[in-house]
């Protein structure tokens, strides 16, 4: 920003300088007396018509400028802003121009920015532009609350506070996807697959999300790919899409494609997506009992394999022996990777079974010329009653993480218990959503999962079991509800949360330290969550006024019953008369739970006191962590946001913060 200076009159002395020329030469000899009382009667003719009401101080104009590291002002001309500045790569400096108009004498006052001193000058001219100069190390973090004050000499005075906060964090790329419209191009995740078969050119765009929650996204750009160049994106944040890549015919290139986010000040992150040529047909494989007794359908149970777009579709093709000189379209088709194909059959025949895969993009594998063969034997068709369910299918069920109602992320341990009344359990396969399975395995007890990506909500794992004479078990299932990142342990940006720091801070902590002396480990997990500053000093100032405080969005079932957490506060402050320092809990804006010091009496920077303890027990305790629980009844079937906020209010003396941990949300599962 280029700093502006009104034009004001020519100092009072040269007006007079040229009367006296005028009037010298219109009286010639004219005695010096007369002269001298001229010039004074025209002087006070000339200074009337142009005097004005003393100005009031105020900052006329600021511009905020560095050297050369990267700043962002996203709010100039406000009385209270914050700017935000990057100095990773070295010192620098913040010159701030000031332009200050009033009656002289003017004085500036400048406030303690990081190692600069608090300042004061003085000026007797009007306007008067000044550059203050704060030196910024590449150790210095913010400097908050940076007071600037103007005061003429009349006592009038006027003032500003800025913010200057330091951000050297990278923005945060999240949901990466690829765009496209043709059956030759598939997506998987930040990976394209494609045919070169098309008879016209194939296009497909970048997408994601780019977030920054200090300076803001400032623009994504896009690395060339396939003869394409897409302009940068500046706006419309947080999605973003490229314009289109082409794919032609015959192109045969695979490689990598950065997609690169910067926020205002300069940081970045990348984002990589690849494409690659995919020409490989799936694989399958079939399996089916040697001989099938009775006329229930035959189960032909099939697996296809394809490591880059992956299986689309498998058909099952037949012929009979000594009937059909070729394969026989079955009808019979399913999605996905496995599964059973159900075929009604003729009595007393012989049949051979095959299949064929196809790839999300098109390939597809050939059939054989031999395939499996089952014998359909009509002398066992009427077998007794007890053997109408054979083979025999498993029974048994699987439990998610122990039995947890909620976990709080996707990676988790499954137990296993399957049994068959002949012969053993052999297989067992596992979906997210009772479609798409995985390939069978051999069975055993224990098995790690990752439950359905995406946000937080309920999560089902179905399985099926195999046993050795071929019989496969329903599909058994089990539920659990995740909550992203409830327990706080999956790093120090805390995500899953949207994070509110407004001013108090926040940060992940591995225990919570006990006054006078020890600690208390987190309640799940090795980390938890502290809202608020344990280091503010007590005194009129010492503890800024505003809240700390984590939100996040659910998506609750019908079956949903309570939301739990556990928590423990310090505090200086009371809260049993009102609304002062304390913990909070909101579900859409609705404060739903709060929780304090509730000993009014001998308030003191001195003393501090728990949450829970002897003197505020929580439901029995008064040791250890507190356990809170919320009723959702009033919530089920809706998208809901609740946020847990830490509060300092109503003046700046006693500090309070809270530690929270082990979020769960449980129901009839």
């Amino acid at each position: 920003m280029s700093l502006h200076m009104d034009k004001r009159s020519q100092p009072r002395r040269t007006y007079l300088a040229e009367w006296a020329r005028v009037i010298t030469g219109a009286v010639g000899g004219m005695t010096l007396l007369a002269l001298v009382l001229l010039v004074i009667a025209t002087t006070r003719s000339l200074a009337a018509p142009i005097a004005r009401p003393p100005a009031l101080a105020e900052v006329v104009d600021l511009s905020i400028r560095v050297t050369t590291m990267p700043f962002f002002d996203p709010q100039p001309g406000l009385d209270s802003r914050t700017v935000y500045f990057n100095n990773s790569l070295g010192p620098d400096a913040i010159l701030l121009d000031f332009e200050i108009s009033g009656v002289p004498t003017l004085t500036l006052d400048v406030g303690p920015a990081w190692s600069n001193p608090a300042r004061r000058y003085t000026s007797m001219g009007t306007p008067w532009q000044h550059l203050v100069v704060h030196a910024v190390q590449q150790s210095d973090s913010d400097s908050p609350t940076v007071p600037y004050s103007v005061t003429d000499a009349l006592g009038e005075s006027t003032g500003l506070v800025i913010t200057f906060a330091r951000d050297v964090v990278p923005p945060v790329v999240f949901t990466p996807t690829i765009v496209e419209s043709s059956t030759a191009l598939y997506p998987r995740g930040a990976t394209l697959y494609y045919t070169n078969t098309a008879p016209v050119p194939q296009h497909f765009a970048l997408a994601g999300y780019a977030s920054d929650d200090e300076a803001g996204v400032a623009r994504v750009s896009f690395s060339s790919a396939l003869g394409h160049q897409p302009p940068d994106i500046t706006g419309g944040f947080p999605y973003y899409q490229s314009s289109g890549y082409p794919i032609v015919p015959g192109q045969t290139a695979g490689g990598n494609i950065v997609a690169t986010v910067v926020d205002r000040v300069e940081n970045s992150a990348t984002q990589v997506y690849t494409y690659v040529l995919d020409s490989t047909a799936p694989t399958v494989e079939l399996d089916a009992p040697a001989a099938w007794p009775h006329p229930a359908p035959i189960p032909i149970t099939w697996t296809a394999t394809d490591t880059q777009s992956g299986v689309a579709s498998t058909r099952l093709y037949y012929r009979r022996q000594s009937q059909d000189p070729g394969w026989v379209d079955s009808g019979l088709a399913l999605g996905g990777e496995s599964g059973i194909f159900a075929f009604a059959h003729a009595l007393g025949i012989t049949y051979d079974f095959a299949a064929v895969s196809i790839d999300h993009v098109g390939n597809a594998s050939v059939l054989p010329e031999q395939g499996i063969s089952v014998v359909v034997d009509p002398a066992h068709t009427y077998l007794p009653l007890v053997l109408s369910r054979y083979p025999p299918p498993p029974e048994g069920n699987i439990t998610i993480a122990g039995g947890a109602q909620t976990v709080h992320g996707a990676a988790v341990d499954l137990t296993i218990d399957a049994s068959v009344s002949i012969g053993t359990v052999t297989h067992m396969r596992f979906s997210n959503d009772g479609a798409n399975w995985s390939g069978w395995e051999p069975y055993a007890t224990q098995k790690s999962w990752a439950l359905a990506g995406g946000t937080n909500g309920l999560r089902t794992v179905s399985a099926q079991f195999r046993g050795s004479l071929g019989g496969i078990s329903g599909i058994i299932a089990d539920r659990t509800f995740m909550v992203l990142n409830g327990s706080f342990e999956q790093g120090a940006s805390v995500p899953g949360w949207v994070l509110r720091q407004s001013p108090l801070p926040l940060n992940i902590v591995t225990s919570v330290a006990e006054r006078p002396s020890g600690s208390t480990p987190p309640p799940d997990g090795a980390y938890a969550l502290l809202l608020g500053n344990p280091s503010y000093p007590c005194g009129p100032t010492g503890v800024p006024l505003g809240y700390a405080g984590i939100q996040q969005t659910f998506e609750l079932p019908t079956s949903a019953q309570r939301l739990t957490f556990r928590y423990i506060i310090w505090s200086q402050d009371a809260s049993s008369s009102g609304a002062y320092d304390r913990f909070e809990v909101y579900i859409q804006d609705t404060a739903v739970f709060y929780d304090g010091n509730m000993v009014n009496t001998g308030l003191d920077c001195a003393k501090w006191w728990r949450v829970p303890s002897q003197d505020n027990p929580v439901s029995g305790a008064t040791s250890g962590w507190a356990t809170a629980t919320i009723d959702l009844s009033a919530y089920t079937g809706q998208n809901v946001t609740v946020s847990f906020q830490n509060h300092s209010r109503l003046d700046g003396w006693y500090n309070t913060y809270t530690v929270i941990d082990d979020i769960t949300i449980e129901g009839n599962w």
